[in-house]
């Protein structure tokens, strides 16, 4: 097959140069970059009919044949089969533009042809080519058979009048030029103002809007706008209406009506914007203050008030409006026989008598004052050194601090230390003292004989401080299991060549006598127990669905965890099932989030969102039959919860006792009563199972 000559673009366009004269070779060459006014004065000055054929026309008159566009088909190589470039549009025309401002508008190039297209370049060609701009945007040099890419192309008018003798010149590589026809109107700027730079809304209630503002928007320049609209980027927070749409003529004014809506707490500052899309804009800067409505209701059969720093001070029903992170305070008197309890509807809070409250929408809140007719236990929120030299200190330090907190009785003695010695702590209280709960009112138990021992434990661990906030960890106790004597540090006057024993406040078995450290100079906590009322304490079961730990350990690949707790259930309860993790699913997966759980013996451990944040009301110590556990407390779980667990966690999904897996341990109420996702233990070593009711 015969090739067609090759003649180099050089050598073309100074065929066509010698052809059309020596103006035209400037245009051909690609030097001329006139403006349209300077493109008319050289028409002007230039004779001979070729000069006249090659310059383009002054403003507003059409270019004149030839010239530019003749030497455009001139340098056109001839098609390559299979490759097509198709534009869409075909031309464009940007229409008025202000002189000094910018349009924009897109092409699409599509490959039509059957083979890539190579090589492509863009340009801007014609005589009027200053005034336009184009960015290949995502067209890059190969464009694949049937795909698209995007030029866009702005018209930049830095004088009046028309913009006629411009194109998009696309050349690729083997392919048909491409000239898409640009033209455009440099106009006479209009301007766009506003009656004010900025307008501050001011405090608002979230859900109460603001009145309507109006603002004016006025064209002072010397020409009509284009078509307005309003750009308002939080449509959520600020509404903006307005008879701002057809073009302004000068003078002329429009009028923009805002209202901040105030839907959620915050401090929003936006810029509203009226623009007919080509330079012409006013800017309006609006700026809000909305403030949740937090209501608080009072409930209980005691007494108290809720204060605040922002001058808040009630003892029944009231609200305040928040707009930033507010400490809130709840106080009982000495002496009024009541007792803090609680917020409802706050996270975080609790029993806690300090709460910092950060709402973004209205909010009530009960805050519960009970009646103090039972013994209150807590954890110190300060620490004590060992070495006080007897029980006494550590018991006035906590009716001192009882009675700092507002939690003692008139005469300040209704507290003795959770510490042994020389006899035990139990023998300090008054004859029949009886009925103890913590600082949120759940019970630990009636008489010392049902929550301190061997095989009994607190109902609900003594997990807060006389503030109510939690406190967990070791506390120094020099006393057993059952608060008999044991290691004190010589009666609590020794800091060294001694020992002192510890309790666990996350613990239920072993709160009083966990473990015993060396005696020493650093402080530790102290519980503080009432020791003056005599009032029975009946705890009432409450109904939930059940969740308890298996009597015997499991078997690890002689049964499975499931068939463990099928095996093993407690009174009314027809099914169970391992709540135990597996690789691909969670235990809290297993968890109905809308149940509450309990233990076999009523006492409340809490919903899926109290084991989901690993801090549940109490811990899981009882067995099937009711009873707090003897023996091993390790029970198998594949780690925290809410943790996707891996096989190497779950003794190969509990199939294999020569693989490895995570325990927990079930006297805990916090994160250990399910273990460390980075410890494991080999399967061969007996541990239990929890269950929950299916």
């Amino acid at each position: 097959m015969s090739q067609r000559p090759v003649t180099s673009r050089r050598a073309r366009v100074g065929e066509v140069c010698r052809r059309v004269g020596v103006l035209a070779v400037l245009l051909a060459c690609g030097i001329d970059q006139r403006t349209p006014g300077e493109a008319g004065a050289a028409g002007a000055a230039t004779s001979g009919a070729a000069g006249a054929a090659a310059v383009a026309p002054a403003i507003g008159v059409a270019p004149a044949p030839g010239g530019d566009a003749a030497a455009a088909s001139a340098l056109e190589p001839v098609l390559a089969p299979g490759r097509l470039l198709e534009p869409n549009p075909a031309s464009i025309d940007f229409g008025n533009v202000p002189r000094g401002q910018v349009a924009s508008q897109a092409v699409r190039l599509r490959n039509a042809g059957e083979t890539s297209v190579e090589r492509i370049e863009i340009t801007i060609g014609g005589i009027h080519r200053a005034g336009f701009s184009a960015d290949p945007d995502n067209c890059g040099s190969v464009l694949a058979p049937g795909r698209e890419c995007q030029v866009v192309v702005s018209f930049l008018p830095d004088v009046e009048g028309t913009w006629s003798d411009a194109s998009l010149v696309v050349t690729a590589a083997e392919t048909s030029q491409l000239r898409i026809p640009l033209a455009g109107v440099g106009g006479r700027p209009g301007s766009l103002v506003a009656d004010v730079s900025g307008a501050a809304f001011g405090e608002q209630e979230v859900g109460i809007p603001s009145d309507v503002r109006a603002f004016s928007i006025t064209n002072v320049g010397e020409r009509a706008t284009g078509a307005l609209r309003v750009d308002n980027p939080a449509p959520e927070e600020f509404s903006a209406e307005t008879d701002c749409g057809p073009p302004l003529l000068p003078g002329a004014s429009c009028t923009l009506n805002v209202r901040y809506l105030a839907t959620v707490r915050g401090f929003p500052v936006q810029t509203l914007v009226v623009t007919d899309g080509m330079g012409n804009e006013a800017r309006l800067g609006v700026s809000g203050n909305a403030r949740a409505r937090l209501t608080i209701q009072f409930a209980g059969g005691g007494a108290g008030r809720v204060t605040s720093e922002t001058g808040l001070s009630c003892t029944s029903d009231c609200s305040l409006l928040i707009d930033t992170f507010t400490p809130l305070t709840a106080t009982t008197e000495n002496g009024s026989g009541s007792v803090f309890t609680g917020w409802s509807e706050l996270p975080g809070c609790g029993p806690s008598r300090r709460c910092t409250a950060l709402i973004d929408t209205p909010l009530t809140t009960v805050v519960t004052f009970a009646a103090q007719t039972h013994n209150l236990a807590f954890i110190s929120s300060e620490a004590f050194p060992a070495d006080l030299g007897g029980v006494t200190p550590y018991d006035a330090a906590c009716n001192r601090l009882a009675s700092e907190a507002g939690i003692n009785n008139g005469a300040g003695d209704a507290f003795v230390a959770g510490v042994s010695g020389p006899g035990a702590l139990w023998e300090r209280m008054a004859p029949g003292a009886r009925g103890g709960v913590r600082m949120d009112g759940l019970p630990l138990g009636d008489t010392p004989e049902t929550f301190a021992g061997v095989g009994v434990a607190p109902r609900h661990p003594v997990v807060f401080d006389e503030w109510g906030a939690k406190s967990t960890g070791l506390v120094q106790t020099g006393a057993a299991e059952d608060g008999s004597p044991s290691d004190n540090c010589l009666d609590w006057t020794a800091t060294s060549a001694a020992r002192l024993a510890h309790g666990n406040g996350s613990r239920g078995p072993g709160w009083l006598g966990d473990s015993t450290r060396a005696c020493s100079t650093t402080a530790s906590l102290i519980y503080c127990l009432g020791a003056l009322g005599t009032t029975p304490l009946v705890a009432a079961p409450v109904a939930g669905r059940r969740l308890w730990v298996t009597r015997e350990p499991l078997e690890v690949g002689a049964q499975s965890p499931d068939e463990a707790c099928s095996q093993d259930l407690p009174a009314g309860v027809t099914r169970g099932i391992a709540w135990i993790g597996r690789s691909g699913r969670r235990a809290l997966d297993l968890l109905d989030p809308t149940a509450v759980y309990v233990r076999p013996d009523g006492a409340v451990i809490g919903t899926a969102e109290h084991v989901r944040a690993q801090d549940m009301l109490t811990g899981p110590w009882v067995t099937s039959d009711g009873a707090v556990f003897t023996g091993s407390e390790l029970v198998w779980t594949g780690g925290a919860p809410a943790e996707l667990p891996t096989l190497e966690q779950t003794c190969n999904d509990w199939t294999d006792p020569a693989a490895q897996g995570v325990q927990g341990g079930a006297s805990y109420q916090h994160f250990g009563a399910f273990g460390s996702d980075n410890f494991t233990t080999p399967c061969a070593e007996p541990a239990r199972v929890y269950c929950i009711e299916g």
